[in-house]
């Protein structure tokens, strides 16, 4: 990433899906969860940013009638961009 100028910027962050064989339960793909990203400058933290997330099935059918194994390709992911939880602090 090249240097950063002082104020308000945009990027995208690409990664890797997470890796479903690591959930245990796989019932907690399910549910609200969150991603926060914390920014430092010589390991001191002046800002952090967290995103809500919800993972569900949108089919109906597969609501109510939940199946016995989950179909990864029908579960619907989504990050509440409109309200992020911004923290920050002073540095030296």
């Amino acid at each position: 990433m090249p240097p950063l100028q002082q104020g308000t910027m945009q990027f995208t962050l690409i990664s890797t899906s997470p890796r479903l064989d690591l959930i245990p339960n796989k019932q907690d793909l399910f549910g609200a969860t969150a991603i926060i990203l914390s920014v430092k400058y010589r390991n001191f933290e002046f800002f952090r940013v967290g995103y809500y997330i919800n993972n569900s099935y949108l089919d109906p059918d597969l609501i109510e009638n939940d199946p016995s194994y989950i179909i990864i390709g029908k579960v619907y992911r989504l990050i509440n961009t409109s309200t992020p939880r911004i923290t920050r602090t002073n540095i030296d």
